[in-house]
């Protein structure tokens, strides 16, 4: 590599290794183990490839704490010797082992758990890590103790034999031009791609002193360029100057590798800032045993909820979690760093979080950084959807959000870039630079691969450049080089560089994923142990992999782009052998099989063509997303399912037009109506279709038409719904088809009653006869949402018929049937909105406030809608009941305004459909209100969609809101649109 021309000798020798520091971390029980241990780690000292030290050693007079921080701030290994005593000691757990994170978080020293005696340490903070002896078996447990200490020395051996992630390996190889220098860990984390990064740093570096001086809000800065450009070593600088300032940092990356993991990388980030604990116990210390957010995160693990319920449960426990970690609490600020890489492969879930976080960003001492590839946006295999969202609330939020977007680097900071690169002075001169800007476009990436093949001999020919007398110099005339046409053709030279054995390992590890653990690829490998990690050891040397930084024996693409090339490069053939191995040797472990690894065996087995035993694993994923409410990783994985099965077929039970259905529904769920739409009329046509799955088609079609406010569509798609039930005698589809219609047939009337009073009539009468059967058919059904809403019905009707007391006690029967401590505003709006109609405004106001400050935590937006838009309605009457009806409460009219135009942007944005129609016909009763007729009867035409004359328009909305039960507003339209508009008030 060219770091190693510059350490060689001469005479072609290597100077020695310099002996790495070890400090022995232990619990004074565990003497006797650290005493054996020395004993067994004497040739390893003897050798000089290390030093020991342990509190043992220190001298009289010596200051304990400064001595005991000081050798571990200078030691390269760090061995924890593990017991239920060390577990317990605050001295062992609470500043050596942090200390010891700390550094080796920064890649500045490796950790290796020596397991002494049994005891709970899987879920500890270094649980993660490879611990010795092999399989982490405890010493004390073994029959040959000095066979144990033995395995143990021998690992530690392996360990200092490999380089760690921020030191480049030295090797004694001859001088072989075209090696660069190894990962220093981080993804990508190099300091060429930093070049020309300066204002970038500089904001990043003021938004963490902001944080940490004066606790201003969150902030979030999200990095998007092309691949190569430098976003995820940008990110990773951020992060590292963060944690020079002793800022704590989770990070993860959004990869494809766990597609179908709905919130894997929220997950991951919860499992790191709860440094093993549960979440659960972690939110009660933050903010109290007894409080909300302690009962959210109980919900979120609990099995009785509905899955919708727990999903925003998590994300709300989530949110809770870093804001509550982020806060100043003991009078000296920590704030947080969260760095999420691959947005572009975002999965709607975690999508969900970040709005959230940014929703809340107002709790502060937080910094969110994420990266994403440009290039990748459009690719229909990534959920740019997500991230399309995130990137589209962060323009809105404008305050404590920066995109930055990093363009290539500049012809006169290339030199810079290339001196990086080489590792040291060249005498190349203006011309050489102005082409290689011109081929690569200066893009980071592309020069260090063409510096690759410029350092190379391809094919017999000599290399292009090459130290001589101490400096990089160019060879061979301009007209000779042969730079690849493109970044991928960069690659793939390197790709050529390498001897059979090395590409072969290098392509199982990019069938594996972007991560892989040298275990798992020791299994899959035909080489033995020694030789493999020596060639992934060469791999590193040459920068195509990397260590992953407080992994254990984890390894990981130095970029994302070189396994994309190279695993394009393979045969089909070839993969599919390569992703067979892959899938038997997962199914073999089952220790390892968890929650959420169906969809990645599933999807070894669909690219090996295995598609009878792909079927059912990829349905069980599929299904485990609706269950997370993480509908569009479900999509793609029923339609991965659909093919296994028309191709291997179907497991018993299971069916192709089922799974459509399923699909369809996943569609749904993810606001994509159109596809949603076409796919359910496809079901409705297929041939050989069952018609109960047609039936069940009809009402998804009829939930989507109602959707998108094609009303009498969506009345005819509920009605043959309803049909094929009774015809079939199947109780949950005609309940199902029958709620539908009754809950359609009353909102129609509402809207009719001042336009077209015939079919308000008829669409009233339709309400009543399908709500008395969906009663009764709920009675009889043990589906508690089920009952829930046809109680929720029934409220609403003894409310439209004046019986307000009435419909407050069954709303209260509806509410027994959520959740504990869940407040989705399906039944508490219109409890809320029950209670100001009875004149009980206060405690209305608490249930809204109640279902806003749900929404908040757990990021449901179209809940905050709803539940904004009765606030603004509140709020508007609150002002219309001034003592001047004439002169409204200036005050809460301001505010009335800020929720209602609140609530209409996030119907908006989910393309919720009545939701803006609601809340329009309240911004026009604001406009009355304010004396803004003109504007009032523009947002009246809209809610009418120009039904209705002027001189009639004000009646008409009257007449539906009586229709509404709302008589204080209809008041309120026939006061103060008297003077403005021909209007002749309802008797």
């Amino acid at each position: 590599m060219f770091a190693d021309l510059r350490r060689s000798h001469p005479g072609g020798g290597v100077e020695a290794p310099t002996a790495k520091k070890v400090f022995i971390s232990y619990a004074h029980a565990d003497e006797e183990y650290r005493k054996a241990l020395e004993g067994h780690l004497s040739g390893l000292r003897r050798d000089r490839l290390i030093e020991v030290w342990h509190d043992r050693l220190l001298g009289a007079g010596d200051e304990i704490d400064g001595s005991i921080s000081g050798h571990l701030a200078n030691s390269d290994v760090v061995l924890l010797l593990i017991s239920s005593d060390f577990l317990a000691s605050p001295y062992c757990m609470d500043v050596e082992m942090e200390a010891a994170l700390r550094r080796e978080n920064q890649g500045l020293t490796r950790i290796i758990p020596v397991i002494v005696r049994p005891c709970d340490w899987h879920t500890s903070p270094f649980g993660k890590l490879l611990a010795a002896p092999t399989d982490g078996k405890p010493i004390s447990t073994s029959a040959d103790r000095d066979e144990a200490m033995l395995d143990v020395a021998r690992m530690i051996r392996a360990a200092l034999a490999r380089p760690r992630a921020t030191e480049p390996a030295i090797t004694d190889a001859p001088q072989v031009v075209g090696q660069v220098r190894g990962s220093r860990g981080a993804k990508n984390e190099s300091v060429e791609a930093l070049i020309g990064r300066d204002d970038e740093l500089a904001f990043a570096s003021s938004v963490l002193s902001g944080l940490r001086d004066d606790g201003s809000s969150a902030k979030f800065i999200l990095i998007g360029g092309e691949a190569g450009a430098g976003k995820s070593s940008l990110a990773a600088a951020i992060c590292e100057m963060a944690r020079d300032n002793g800022y704590r940092v989770f990070a993860t990356a959004c990869e494809p590798f766990h597609e179908g993991m709905a919130l894997f990388p929220i997950r991951e980030l919860l499992r790191q800032a709860c440094n093993g604990r549960r979440p659960g116990d972690v939110v009660a210390e933050l903010y109290g045993a007894g409080s909300v957010e302690a009962g959210l995160a109980q919900l979120s693990m609990d099995p009785s909820a509905d899955p919708e319920t727990r999903r925003d449960a998590t994300i709300g426990t989530f949110a809770n979690l870093i804001y509550g970690l982020g806060q100043d609490r003991s009078g000296v600020p920590r704030p947080l760093v969260i760095n999420l890489d691959d947005l572009e492969c975002v999965d709607t879930g975690t999508a969900d979080a970040l709005l959230c976080l940014l929703a809340r960003r107002a709790e502060g001492r937080v910094a969110f950084v994420g990266a994403y590839r440009t290039d990748l946006l459009g690719d229909a295999k990534t959920s740019s959807k997500a991230l399309a969202r995130l990137l589209a609330a962060g323009s809105r939020a404008r305050d404590g959000f920066k995109h930055v977007r990093l363009t290539n680097i500049p012809l006169d900071r290339l030199p810079d870039l290339v001196s990086s690169v080489l590792q040291g002075p060249n005498e190349f001169t203006p011309r050489f630079f102005e082409r290689l800007h011109r081929e690569t476009e200066g893009n980071p990436l592309f020069v260090r691969e063409v510096l690759h093949t410029l350092a190379a001999e391809i094919s017999g020919e000599p290399a292009t450049i090459a130290i001589r007398d101490g400096a990089w110099r160019l060879l061979r005339p301009r007209a000779e080089w042969r730079i690849p046409a493109s970044i991928e053709a960069a690659i793939q030279c390197r790709f050529e560089m390498l001897d059979p054995d090395q590409r072969t390992e290098l392509e199982r590890a990019a069938v594996i994923g972007p991560r892989f653990s040298f275990e798992m690829i020791r299994q899959l490998s035909d080489m033995p142990a020694a030789p493999l990690l020596s060639t992934l050891e060469k791999l590193i040397s040459f920068d195509l992999i990397r260590e992953v930084q407080a992994g254990g024996d984890a390894f990981a693409f130095s970029h994302g782009k070189i396994r994309e090339v190279l695993y394009g490069s393979m045969s089909r053939s070839r993969r599919r052998l390569m992703h067979e191995a892959v899938a038997d040797w997962m199914l073999a472990c089952e220790v390892l099989i968890a929650d959420n690894w169906n969809a990645m065996i599933a999807d070894h087995l669909y690219a090996a063509g295995r598609h009878r035993e792909a079927c059912p694993l990829l349905l069980t994923a599929a299904r485990d997303a609706m269950s997370a409410f993480s509908p569009m990783e479900a999509v793609g994985l029923f339609r991965k399912a659909e093919e296994a099965g028309r191709v291997g077929g179907f497991p018993a039970g299971e069916a192709q037009l089922r799974v459509a259905l399923e699909e369809a529904e996943a569609l749904k769920q993810a606001h994509d109506y159109s596809a949603a739409l076409e796919r359910g009329e496809w079901l409705i046509s297929a041939p050989g279709g069952d018609v109960e799955t047609q039936g069940w088609a009809y009402d998804l079609v009829g939930d989507v038409l109602m959707i998108l406010g094609r009303i009498d569509d969506a009345l005819n798609a509920y009605e043959k719904s309803e049909a094929i039930g009774r015809t079939l005698d199947r109780g949950n589809l005609l309940l199902e088809a029958v709620a539908d219609v009754a809950e359609l047939s009353c909102r129609e009337f509402e809207h009719a009653a001042g336009i077209d009073a015939d079919r308000a009539a008829a669409m009233k009468r339709r309400f009543e006869k399908y709500l008395d059967e969906e009663v009764r058919l709920a009675a009889e059904s043990p589906d508690r949402p089920a009952r829930a809403r046809a109680l929720r019905n029934a409220a609403k009707r003894l409310r439209m018929q004046g019986d307000l007391e009435g419909a407050i006690r069954t709303y209260e029967q509806a509410l027994a049937y959520e959740p504990p401590g869940s407040s989705p505003h399906r039944v508490l709006i219109s409890y809320a909105k029950t209670l100001r109609l009875a004149g009980r405004p206060q405690q209305a106001a608490q249930v809204i406030d109640r279902v806003l400050d749900w929404a908040r935590q757990v990021g449901a937006v179209r809940s905050e809608a709803i539940a904004r838009q009765h606030k603004g309605i509140a709020l508007l009457l609150g002002a219309a009941s001034s003592l001047d009806r004439r002169q409204p409460d200036q005050s809460l009219l301001a505010a009335a305004k800020v929720e209602l135009n609140e609530a209409l942007r996030l119907h908006e944005e989910i393309g919720y459909k009545n939701g803006q129609r609601e809340t329009q016909m309240a911004i026009g009763e604001w406009h009355l209100l304010a004396g803004d007729c003109a504007t009032a009867k523009t947002c009246f035409k809209l809610c009418l969609e120009d039904k209705s004359e002027d001189a009639t328009l004000l009646n008409a909305i009257e007449k539906e809101l009586l229709a509404c039960g709302e008589p204080g507003r209809a008041q309120l339209v026939r006061l103060y649109g008297t003077a403005a508009v021909g209007h002749t008030p309802c008797n």
